[in-house]
């Protein structure tokens, strides 16, 4: 002994104190790995949630835009009140798609991206269905921001087939913008919400997806009938009559069916793939 202090009470200390060391040093590497799987998984969210978003819009556009295109031609024409009075060529039926596709193609990816981050951020501990709510309220504002141009370009052009696209009028493009996020808020967390539980009772993606959505579609007639008219108004105001508020219900039920299965099949096809 020297000091007072034994050699095996040193070496002792100079063990206790490496494995410290080596206890800080593996807290570290699983802290940076940690950092790692979470920023490898927040970018798997949104490549997923993107690539799904824009395989929706596209596939959705082309199986609904006929429907669409008479529902909105129902809505914003008076004299256009029956199904008979329409016109079923295909060049009508198809009118307004280039600047729907458009859409799909720079703003599909946009809604689901920004829902599903929202949803990784938001803290597990919420009730599911408010979870979901609060996804869809924080995509729908950005995600119409995107839209509303060319959605009302597709809207004028539906409404007047018979008007080349490039004689459509341009002004008031953003005037639908507040009617599309109040018609976007309750017809999408409808949608989500209510496909969420019926997938949870073991029914299948498709069916749950079309009968969301078929749901969700016919109680918003209303919206959409405003929001139509004021896209399609030269002044941007868009008067609904009383009894025009309901118009189109039946072929938005029916588009809703075949969308909400494309859409909510297709997403969970590609996000099931990452």
């Amino acid at each position: 002994m020297q000091g007072g202090v034994s050699r095996g009470a040193i070496v002792d200390h100079v063990a206790k104190r490496e494995t410290r060391i080596g206890k800080s040093a593996t807290s570290t590497k699983t802290t940076a790995a940690g950092s790692n799987s979470s920023l490898r998984s927040s970018t798997s969210v949104l490549k997923s949630s993107s690539l799904a978003g824009l395989s929706i819009s596209v596939l959705k556009t082309l199986f609904k835009h006929p429907l669409d295109t008479l529902t909105v031609q129902i809505q914003t024409n008076p004299s256009n009140s029956k199904l008979s009075t329409l016109d079923f060529s295909p060049p009508s039926l198809y009118s307004g798609v280039l600047p729907s596709l458009t859409s799909s193609v720079l703003t599909g990816p946009i809604f689901f991206a920004a829902k599903d981050a929202s949803l990784s951020y938001l803290p597990p501990s919420l009730n599911p269905t408010l979870r979901v709510a609060l996804a869809v309220a924080l995509a729908t504002p950005i995600y119409w921001s995107a839209r509303t141009p060319l959605e009302t370009l597709k809207s004028r052009s539906q409404s007047s087939p018979e008007t080349p696209l490039l004689n459509l009028p341009r002004n008031n493009l953003f005037s639908g913008y507040l009617p599309n996020v109040l018609y976007g808020y309750p017809a999408d967390i409808l949608k989500f919400v209510i496909y969420d539980v019926l997938k949870n009772s073991l029914m299948s993606t498709y069916v749950s997806g079309a009968v969301s959505t078929m749901i969700a579609q016919a109680v918003t007639t209303p919206l959409d009938v405003k929001r139509n008219r004021v896209m399609c108004s030269e002044d941007g105001v868009g008067v609904v009559e009383e009894g025009d508020r309901w118009k189109g219900l039946g072929l938005r039920v029916g588009k809703a069916a075949v969308s909400g299965a494309v859409q909510f099949g297709v997403y969970e096809y590609v996000v099931g793939k990452f």
